[in-house]
């Protein structure tokens, strides 16, 4: 598929403003980006010995080419919660920027 993307080169491609440190980041400042706000994700937090084993098994896995996308960026595919938060994004970004919904809907058709 023309402009996909491995989750591993999308991560990898990302700037962080914070260096990684071997501190553990407190939980109440965990973030994650997403795609017109649609959060495909499931999260769990890991950390000590379990971190360290994923950290070997999960690349390797790739690697092998034993992990997939499970999430299509394309916003025709979205469905159920992610297609209520990708309009809900929408319709919030086009609010802040002062694009009224009537002249929106209208450039849709």
């Amino acid at each position: 598929m023309p402009g996909l993307m491995l989750f591993r080169d999308v991560v990898g491609e990302r700037h962080s403003v914070r260096s990684f440190l071997l501190q553990p980041v407190p939980e109440e400042l965990l973030r994650s980006p997403s795609n017109c706000n649609t959060q495909p994700w499931q999260t769990h937090i890991v950390s000590g010995a379990k971190r360290d084993a994923l950290n070997k098994v999960i690349p390797a896995a790739d690697d092998a080419g034993q992990l997939t996308p499970d999430f299509s960026f394309d916003t025709r595919d979205f469905h159920g919660v992610y297609r209520e938060r990708y309009k809900d994004q929408g319709a919030a970004y086009y609010q802040a920027i002062g694009v009224k919904r009537e002249a929106f809907e209208q450039h849709r058709d």
